[in-house]
């Protein structure tokens, strides 16, 4: 039940000796005023017990749901066929919801999930999980959880927002 936002700083990169999330805890980020992925980079071993969540926010009032930092947002309420943000920005047309897919795992810079499209004009579409890279010099142990969830909105007419990236580097 323990959760803090950590401000992303304006390159996204975190510099540490060490990092260690404890079990009971949760660590999300804000987006930063460039939209990169979180870099969490540490010098010897990183032990996540705990949960990193760079997942979206689901989608309030007529915005698109808000993607996490390095993500795509969702498209806000305007017309059937219009789509989420982003390079595979889905959209719904009266019975078929569909994206592209992108990304290359092993190439840099990392990339989060494209925000869903409003279905309709009822409903705007999830937002995009964002990304995370982190590396060790050392090790990474996890017991406890990473997400980089995309968000939906329950409506019957939308469609959500894919899942982020998660980069592990040991």
């Amino acid at each position: 039940g323990n959760v803090v936002t950590v401000t992303n700083k304006p390159d996204g990169i975190f510099n540490f000796t060490s990092i260690n999330i404890v079990a009971g805890w949760t660590v999300k980020f804000t987006k930063n005023a460039l939209n990169t992925p979180v870099y969490l980079l540490a010098t010897t071993n990183v032990t996540l017990d705990g949960v990193i969540d760079v997942s979206a926010s689901v989608a309030v009032g007529a915005n698109g749901g808000v993607s996490g930092p390095g993500g795509f947002d969702g498209g806000a309420t305007i017309s059937v066929g219009a789509a989420g943000h982003g390079p595979g920005g889905s959209w719904w047309n009266g019975g078929y919801a569909g994206g592209t897919s992108y990304g290359v795992l092993d190439v840099q810079p990392t990339i989060g999930g494209s925000g869903g499209g409003p279905g309709g004009g009822y409903c705007p579409g999830g937002g995009g999980g964002g990304a995370i890279v982190i590396a060790s010099a050392s090790k990474i142990t996890v017991t406890g959880a990473l997400r980089a969830t995309g968000s939906r909105r329950d409506c019957w007419d939308t469609t959500a927002g894919s899942g982020g990236a998660i980069r592990l580097i040991a």
